[in-house]
């Protein structure tokens, strides 16, 4: 994964991007680690006072939220045409192949053990683990061929959430005409009350009751076993129908956005700055309007949910130009020699992604589940707890792999795949 045929320095961006996708993406977890899902997200609820916390959240919904994801698709897909080059030129066609499927069908089993024993219901590594295989056929595809995929995931991406809104739009007259019917005296069908339920259910979001999380509350500050048994219908709905219903559309679309900036030479040390500093500039500049738009927008109308639910629909039209702003800038930035230092921390957290991501789990499930800090504490404490595991894996990272060549996962995983024990201890003054 962290593997290339090119340049040193053009490893190291791509691991200090790596680096940057994983500890970013704890800053979006934490809160689904930490707080029951319904309030995970729900600011005006957890914050109405619109202070520090308030600040917090909104900051990582605008910043993070759904971009260390695409983020890592990216990296994931860049990885995926690396080790195929490498492959192809080591091994024949069939041999190669099966090198790689094995190695998606490891990181998908990886991805059910994080999910269900490491209790975290949001696990993206099974979908990464389909997505790569599905994928297969397009790492080689033509540059018009990816284009035209990607333009399609965005138009799915897009239309997703505007036929949800239409959908919704529907179901609120639909339940103001029944209310209205009801409270004239008229008797009320079976499908008028599901009708009811159904708009109660999606907006119970708005102002939720005790009753609306409690069986989560209980499960999760009961303990690892109840936490376990509580999770593993979100577990399994993630890898189904949530994969097929929006996660493979994003991460198609973002693999393959990494597959084409990596062939065309993007995050190669020869790319021009005077190329990378406008791609960055106006990606920043658009794609930031947009989310804050999006999102002030949605929490401003929170208590209206036809009027919230209006702005998703811009979500991944602002997304887009935010990565290419986000991948340009980091490009930039760590070409500076004041960033050097900074550079080779964050490239050694990425170097060790696998690792650092499951521990991220790990140490949560513990606090949160174990000792039962589920739910008790605010966006503030929240933060302080990702800025410490940030330090811990950064320190770790680099402290490891003085000594190894690689991540204890990532030695797990490059070992199943070639179906033996790799080198393991760093060898003095190697590389």
């Amino acid at each position: 994964m962290n593997e290339t045929s090119n340049t040193s320095t053009r490893i190291q961006i791509l691991d200090i991007m790596r680096g940057i996708a994983v500890l970013g993406i704890l800053g979006v977890n934490i809160f689904c680690y930490g707080l029951p899902e319904i309030l995970s997200d729900a600011l005006p609820v957890t914050d109405p006072d619109h202070g520090l916390g308030y600040m917090l959240g909104m900051a990582g919904e605008i910043l993070l939220s759904g971009k260390m994801r695409s983020l890592f698709a990216m990296l994931f897909g860049i990885s995926s045409v690396i080790i195929l080059d490498r492959l192809v030129k080591k091994h024949d066609g069939l041999e190669s192949t099966q090198i790689f499927f094995r190695r998606m069908v490891w990181l998908l089993i990886f991805g059910q053990i994080h999910g269900f024993l490491f209790l975290f219901y949001g696990d993206i590594l099974f979908h990464y683990g389909i997505m790569g295989m599905i994928a297969f056929p397009l790492y080689y595809a033509s540059p018009r061929v990816r284009k035209l995929i990607m333009l399609i995931c965005l138009a799915v991406l897009t239309y997703k959430p505007y036929s949800d809104y239409q959908y919704t739009v529907e179901l609120r007259d639909e339940y103001v005409e029944i209310m209205q019917r009801k409270n004239s005296g008229e008797r009320l069908s079976d499908y008028d009350y599901l009708v009811i339920d159904e708009w109660n259910y999606d907006t119970a979001y708005i102002s939720p009751k005790l009753e609306d999380y409690e069986d989560e509350l209980e499960a999760k500050q009961g303990g690892l076993l109840t936490t376990f048994e509580f999770n593993k219908d979100g577990v399994v709905q993630m890898a189904t129908y949530d994969l097929y219903n929006w996660y493979s559309w994003e991460i198609l679309l973002y693999m393959l956005l990494g597959v084409s900036l990596y062939r065309s030479g993007f995050f190669s040390k020869d790319y021009p700055s005077r190329k990378l500093l406008p791609i960055a500039l106006l990606g920043l500049a658009i794609g930031g309007a947009i989310h804050a738009w999006v999102h002030l927008g949605f929490y401003a109308a929170y208590t209206d949910h036809v009027k919230s639910i209006f702005y998703l629909i811009f979500f991944d039209l602002g997304r887009l130009p935010m990565m290419f702003g986000y991948v340009a800038t980091i490009c930039l930035v760590f070409r500076s020699r004041w960033f050097a230092k900074p550079g080779r921390w964050l490239a050694a957290t990425g170097k060790m992604t696998l690792t650092n991501y499951l521990m991220q789990s790990i140490i949560a499930a513990c606090f949160f589940f174990g000792l039962r800090q589920f739910n008790q504490l605010d966006r503030v404490q929240l933060s302080l707890v990702v800025l410490t595991i940030w330090i811990f894996e950064i320190v770790f990272s680099n402290i490891w792999l003085k000594s190894f060549n690689y991540g204890p996962m990532e030695w797990v995983w490059r070992s199943l795949t070639y179906c033996s024990p790799q080198p393991w201890r760093r060898i003095p003054n190697s590389q």
